[in-house]
């Protein structure tokens, strides 16, 4: 019998060992075939983005022939001249070379409520239309071939004059976050760390920001200015730490607390840029409103304080 009973536990453990060997390759195969179909799907995935992205491409180009065949012009350019700082405007220089043109052909540029009539050289008519950098709303040059027997129009619908400005202006970057805030002596000290950075929108951009404060306002009364020009030089573009003093008394009539960079560039605009406000209590507590400014500009001013561009 006991014979018999080791014989039933070899064969008992025989068949377990069999069974784990048994389970742990239908698990190693289970997790291949995963694997095989999670590949299978990510290449399928990445076919697909690939089909759609040459589909986008073929209609683009086919787009872009169509409307080559519909316009009026065989070409055109637009090249912007320098910015004049007291009318705010720009020459810009039209070229345009009509598809049909006879001896009597006249061509004409109208950007806004401005109409320019252009110069003939050959088969190119060209010239110089004075154009508002701050134009708020989507605005397309308008080009006017009149021949003998017609007259067409079209829209140069690759150049918007819309916030001409952004060729000429740095972006201006910038992130305040509040960090500590302490009591005592009656004094109460916010703490936090400040990112300030800008970039020319294009290499031919050269105006850059001489000037850079951190301004607080409550109520829409500017409470401090703190030159922050030299601390944002060294930084270049990194974090800088940032701290400011109250009395206790009088920063409790501060509700709303709104931070704002305040740079002047040199071409003399002034560019406000709301970071972000620090709402409080009577009992000293804070919360923090991060303001964001997608375009990078905020609000911009002449050296007289007339706003340009922007809400306030």
């Amino acid at each position: 019998m006991e014979k018999s009973k080791i014989i039933k536990d070899v064969i008992l453990g025989v068949i377990i060992v069999g069974l784990i060997i048994a389970l742990f390759n239908s698990y190693s195969k289970i997790n291949e075939l995963n694997n095989s179909v999670s590949n299978l799907q990510n290449n399928l995935d990445q076919n697909i983005n690939t089909m759609r992205t040459d589909i986008a491409d073929i209609y683009e180009n086919v787009d872009q022939r169509l409307k080559k065949e519909a316009s009026i012009l065989s070409g055109y350019d637009i090249t912007y001249g320098p910015l004049d700082t007291t009318n705010y405007t720009t020459p810009i220089l039209v070229s345009v070379t009509p598809k049909n043109a006879d001896n009597n052909t006249s061509v004409s540029v109208k950007i806004g409520e401005t109409t320019v009539q252009l110069n003939r050289n050959g088969e190119v008519f060209s010239g110089y239309i004075d154009t508002n950098v701050f134009i708020a709303d989507s605005t397309h040059p308008l080009i006017t071939v009149k021949n003998s027997s017609s007259t067409q129009n079209e829209y140069l619908e690759d150049h918007d004059m819309k916030n001409l400005f952004t060729v000429f202006m740095p972006y201006l970057y910038s992130d305040l976050v509040i960090r500590e805030e302490s009591y005592s002596n009656n004094k109460i000290k916010i703490s936090g760390e400040l990112s300030v950075d800008s970039k020319p929108p294009s290499e031919n951009c050269t105006t850059t920001y001489t000037q850079i404060w951190l301004v607080g306002e409550s109520n829409g009364k500017e409470v401090f200015r703190n030159d922050i020009t030299q601390k944002v030089e060294n930084s270049n573009g990194k974090i800088i730490s940032i701290e400011k003093t109250f009395n206790s008394a009088e920063y409790k009539n501060y509700t709303d607390m709104k931070y704002f960079i305040v740079a002047k560039d040199s071409l003399e605009f002034n560019h406000k840029c709301p970071i972000n406000t620090l709402n409080h209590s009577s009992n000293g507590s804070t919360t923090t409103e991060l303001e964001q400014v997608s375009d990078g500009w905020g609000c911009i001013y002449d050296k007289d304080g007339k706003l340009l561009y922007g809400k306030e």
